[in-house]
């Protein structure tokens, strides 16, 4: 059992975090909580049982906190993450860290320095239909030679606010980490340019950003990879429909097709055989990483991310950005080998 400080009830507590709470009471007792509204953070500490405690460094600090999950940063996290640093408490950290990749870094090197664990919420590596793809490609699929993403930019008036979906920065770099992830290599080269929308698209988005991926399989073979996310802007009075929000995305492989809708929608194909699954029962991907960080800072050899996996994505997807009112087509070579 793992004994935890809770920190920020914000828009995504009641859909997304509670219900996995809920489903790993026999590995998190939560002990004590903290909101910037008094009168919510009582309300939770009443549901779980905790003590409502009247500040983050005051829940950080205290002994029966061995772990702190950070549920709301809509505020700058780095001075209560080198506190948790300092107290040796590991951090499962939602939402974003924003766009300083040299703060972010030297956080990591804090937390690794103190022994401890900074888990970023890197959600899309845990969802039922990425797990089942990961495992297809182990099994039936080989490797991924390319994957087509496609969606649009959530808007929090339409759609439940989930941490690293709030903007078009935050939301690329989960794409990007996810192709990274899936691929399993590192992108040699990272491409970006803004085009505008087919005149029938036009009434609900203003501009869609194209971001290609190489990755290079080896040195000798010269077996490429490739990435081509597709993201759709809409304008700020704009109202895209669920559906359009929702990533779908096509793998062609060595030996099959495979589609993946959503969270838990997966449909594949090897030869003429087609499978189509709905994986809409599995675990969620807050339940299963939240699990993983338990079972990590329990003692447990099981691999999670840290920030050093956001670093790298975040510099990515920066090395290609421009304003959308200037440069509209960048490009780079990536260093490092795979």
């Amino acid at each position: 059992m793992l004994n935890v400080g809770i920190i920020g009830f914000g828009p995504a507590w009641e859909s997304r975090y509670s219900p996995a709470l809920r489903k790993l009471r026999d590995r998190i007792r939560p002990t004590a909580v903290y909101d910037v509204v008094q009168t919510r953070a009582e309300a939770v500490a009443l549901e779980l049982e905790a003590r409502r405690v009247d500040g983050i460094f005051a829940l950080i600090a205290r002994r029966d906190v061995e772990a702190v999950l950070l549920f709301d940063a809509n505020w700058h996290a780095e001075i209560p993450l080198h506190f948790a640093c300092q107290h040796h408490k590991p951090v499962f950290i939602a939402g974003s860290l924003g766009d300083n990749v040299s703060h972010i870094h030297a956080l990591q090197k804090d937390a690794a320095n103190h022994g401890i664990s900074l888990m970023p919420e890197l959600s899309r590596r845990y969802t039922p239909a990425t797990l089942r793809f990961r495992e297809l490609l182990a099994t039936s699929l080989g490797r991924v030679r390319r994957l087509r993403l496609e969606l649009t930019l959530p808007t929090a008036a339409v759609h439940p606010l989930v941490p690293g979906q709030s903007n078009e920065l935050d939301l690329l770099v989960g794409l990007v980490d996810w192709c990274k992830c899936v691929i399993g290599l590192q992108p040699q080269s990272i491409s970006s340019r803004v085009v505008q929308p087919a005149p029938s698209q036009r009434s609900t988005i203003t501009r869609i950003r194209e971001v290609d991926l190489t990755f290079n399989r080896s040195a000798t073979d010269g077996e490429l990879g490739r990435a081509e996310i597709r993201l759709r802007i809409p304008g700020s009075k704009l109202s895209p429909t669920e559906s359009d929000m929702t990533l779908h995305c096509q793998a062609d492989c060595t030996h099959g097709h495979v589609t993946l809708t959503g969270s838990d929608q997966l449909a594949w194909r090897v030869g003429n055989t087609h499978h189509q699954e709905s994986l809409s029962t599995e675990r969620s991907e807050v339940e299963l990483m939240l699990d993983h960080f338990t079972r990590r800072i329990l003692g447990g050899l099981i691999p999670i991310p840290n920030l050093d996996d956001v670093c790298q994505s975040l510099a990515w997807v920066q090395a290609v950005s421009r304003p959308s009112g200037e440069e509209t087509t960048a490009a780079c070579l990536l260093p490092g080998k795979n």
